[in-house]
């Protein structure tokens, strides 16, 4: 069994395609959320995810698309960007999304696995390796769970169960331009980086400048 976990691409296909040319055919494909959100490449996106037969589940980007507009963020960056592409309205977006999985779970090497974008009790709350929450983990029935949400990568243990932390594939918030996800392959859990030259993306987002401002987001992948 191989498989591949990738987390928050947010519409950034650029890494996706790297990402997912590195993934052998025969590798099982998890998405942890936020397919969607930040960059307008969501299309691309969602259908390189289909064609690869990925599983995928609902991050809070998702989850506000779902929502009546301006009920769920405040973000003005956001709320743009889903009134200019109008998402909502898009059928076959619309369809993918409601296609989406709130949990999954699995079994690895006899342990039992829980795969949710966030923390499993809340899909918007960030965990991270210091964060004081984590014994809240013990209150479920599984034994390794992978989370996205943050954008970084870690592992924590707490007794008996771990914590997965996927990283970022299209907005990893520390370090330089770099798509990050996780494998499970050769019977072992591995992290994978993949830096890239982000030169084409600004290239291609260009067009959209006029009508979304993109400079805050891809300013955080030029450092």
């Amino acid at each position: 069994m191989c498989i591949a976990f990738l987390a928050d691409i947010h519409g950034n296909h650029f890494a996706l395609e790297k990402v997912l040319n590195e993934i052998p055919l025969s590798y099982d494909i998890y998405v942890l959320g936020d397919t969607l959100g930040y960059l307008p490449f969501y299309k691309q996106c969602v259908k390189a995810l289909i064609e690869r037969n990925a599983t995928c589940i609902e991050g809070n980007h998702e989850h506000m698309l779902l929502k009546t507009k301006g009920s769920y963020t405040t973000n003005e960056l956001l709320i743009k960007y889903h009134e200019y592409f109008d998402l909502s309205k898009n059928d076959e977006i619309l369809f993918w999304l409601q296609t989406l999985q709130k949990e999954v779970y699995l079994t690895i090497n006899n342990q039992k696995c829980m795969i949710t974008h966030a923390s499993p009790w809340s899909i918007d709350e960030y965990i991270y390796k210091d964060s004081d929450n984590h014994h809240r983990f013990l209150d479920f029935d599984s034994d390794v769970f992978f989370i996205g949400h943050n954008h970084v990568q870690f592992k924590v243990d707490i007794a008996n169960k771990s914590i997965y932390s996927i990283g970022s594939v299209g907005l990893p918030r520390r370090g330089p331009c770099r798509a990050n996800y996780l494998v499970f392959e050769d019977n072992k859990f591995k992290f994978k980086t993949l830096s890239y030259n982000p030169s084409p993306l600004f290239k291609m987002c260009e067009p959209f400048n006029e009508s979304i401002s993109l400079n805050s987001v891809l300013k955080k992948l030029d450092n």
